[in-house]
């Protein structure tokens, strides 16, 4: 494993307008009626494009930062949206809401899943809880692309031994022990929720809760 894969890119306000200009400029990654949308080699070219120009201006990143960065902050827009179509005297609290309307399109007009549209909620992978509703909270792109980055100075993807302390092993043991554990409680409470609008709710509410604390620790 790369010593790079082990890292998390640290986004700041700069890094993610950068992001968002050149994730605006490919349709193709958010645009549903984009003829290539379904393209898993066109939307890889546009990732691997928005990933060459950051690497070109001194970022550090690798194509899973980029993935996860532009889920978290369609998560964040999308939730924001839903809360202004349901009340008109809401306003965005989201820094970057402006530079984001340009996904108005992508979520507006959306009521039932089609099978594009669940094909697509796969593309996320980990990432992803697929939820659909007038807003289609969380979207599409990139779980089954088969991602192959190129080998620069800049990615580090070069396999190197690195000593990892037995200290650090175990309290990574634990942290996931935990996590796992808090997972399953999470779970075995929203099953006792038998309303499926109010369950929809709740998950909505729990990936919010953790997309904006994702989005706090990386700035």
């Amino acid at each position: 494993m790369s010593e790079h894969s082990e890292e998390k890119f640290m986004w700041g306000h700069e890094a993610t307008c950068e992001l968002i200009q050149l994730y605006k400029r490919h349709p193709v990654l958010y645009a549903s009626f984009n003829s290539d949308y379904k393209n898993k080699g066109k939307r890889l070219d546009a990732l691997n494009a928005i990933r060459s120009e950051l690497v070109r201006r001194g970022r550090n990143i690798s194509i899973e930062d980029i993935k996860r960065k532009i889920h978290g902050l369609r998560t964040q827009y999308a939730n924001q949206l839903s809360k202004m179509k349901k009340n008109v005297e809401v306003k965005p609290t989201l820094w970057c809401f402006n530079q984001l309307d340009f996904l108005r399109n992508s979520y507006e007009g959306q009521h039932e899943p089609d099978n594009d549209n669940i094909h697509e909620s796969k593309d996320l992978g980990h990432y992803n809880v697929y939820e659909h509703d007038d807003s289609q909270e969380v979207a599409s792109f990139y779980d089954d692309i088969n991602v192959k980055q190129e080998v620069t100075p800049t990615n580090g993807m070069v396999e190197t031994s690195v000593f990892v302390p037995v200290s650090d092993i175990k309290k990574r043991e634990r942290t996931e022990d935990d996590l796992s554990t808090f997972g399953k409680l999470v779970e075995l409470e929203l099953r006792k929720i038998t309303n499926p609008q109010l369950l929809r709710k709740a998950k909505k509410e729990i990936i919010s809760v953790l997309m904006d604390a994702q989005d706090d620790s990386d700035i």
